[in-house]
């Protein structure tokens, strides 16, 4: 007897296949600092991330309130038994961090942290950090399918109490 696509036991096993995926989130996931401060965040896979090779992420960020300073590789990488690799691109765009971190010639199985991302508040305001694209790869480069939670930080800016002449502070707004 064979169980095709339309028999309920083999639904119910495809169903489950589907949902078990990894999550991709940040840690801390929310967080209130001053202006100028430095804030790390660490890019986590969790345990449904088995066999994990290597991956490209684009994390998303609003640039007029913090600026990245540094991206490395995560604890779940550089404690594999083999090298590592990261290129952080650089802001490929304004508002993003795109980076490429790969174990080389030994896979890795989360939960863990793939990638760090030190920022600066540098103008006050909230910010959501997510995950704009990614792209998870095992050992045989199959992709591993995830869902990504995202996070949100906020920088608080003193106000200058400095006197200024009223021209001055009308052309701060022009």
């Amino acid at each position: 007897m064979t169980h095709g696509p339309a028999h309920p036991v083999r639904r119910r096993l495809l169903a489950a296949a589907a949902a078990a995926q990894t999550t991709v989130s940040f840690t801390p996931d929310n967080g209130q600092f001053q202006c100028d401060e430095i804030w790390t965040i660490d890019v986590l896979v969790d345990a449904g991330a088995t066999d994990l090779r290597g991956c490209s992420l684009v994390v998303e960020y609003d640039s007029d309130v913090i600026r990245p300073l540094s991206v490395t590789a995560g604890s779940l990488v550089t404690g594999a038994a083999c090298p590592s690799f990261l290129h952080w691109f650089g802001p490929a765009d304004a508002d993003t961090v795109a980076v490429d971190v790969a174990s080389l010639g030994c896979s890795v199985s989360g939960p863990g942290a793939v990638v760090r991302i030190t920022f600066e508040g540098h103008a006050g305001g909230v910010t959501p950090i997510t995950l704009r694209s990614g792209l998870l790869r095992t050992g045989l480069n199959a992709p591993i399918p995830f869902v990504a939670t995202a996070a949100q930080v906020q920088f608080d800016c003193a106000v200058g109490n400095e006197r200024a002449a009223w021209g001055a502070l009308k052309s701060m707004f022009r």
